[in-house]
């Protein structure tokens, strides 16, 4: 298990880079707890191009699981992802918008 405490407003990454096949089709997951966030927490993936450019021009535009606030016992969050034509990598972040706590375990990336 790991956890992340944000004590400040501002955003946070916790991201690993993951290769991809382009047009595949993923599967995320991921077991979450979160205490007292004041903004979201979230997973998310930001698929790159072979220069190392997302393939998104906003956030909001990246294949994501729930939106998490304030305080939640453990929830099974998970989503399907299919990576761009383009894609060569992809990131799969953890993103915590303002403070709070962030509790993640059984965390999955999985080509369907």
């Amino acid at each position: 298990m790991s956890w992340i405490r944000v004590d400040r407003p501002g955003a946070l990454f916790l991201q690993q880079s993951i290769d991809v096949e382009q047009t595949a089709t993923y599967r995320v997951g991921v077991e979450i707890k979160t205490v007292n966030v004041k903004g979201i927490a979230c997973l998310h993936v930001d698929f790159f191009d072979s220069l190392g450019g997302s393939l998104y021009k906003m956030i909001t535009d990246m294949p994501s699981g729930e939106n998490f606030t304030g305080t939640t016992d453990w929830t099974h969050d998970k989503f399907e992802a299919q990576a761009p034509p383009q894609a060569t990598f992809a990131e799969l972040r953890l993103f915590v918008n303002d403070s709070g706590m962030v509790f993640i375990k059984n965390v999955m990336f999985n080509r369907v």
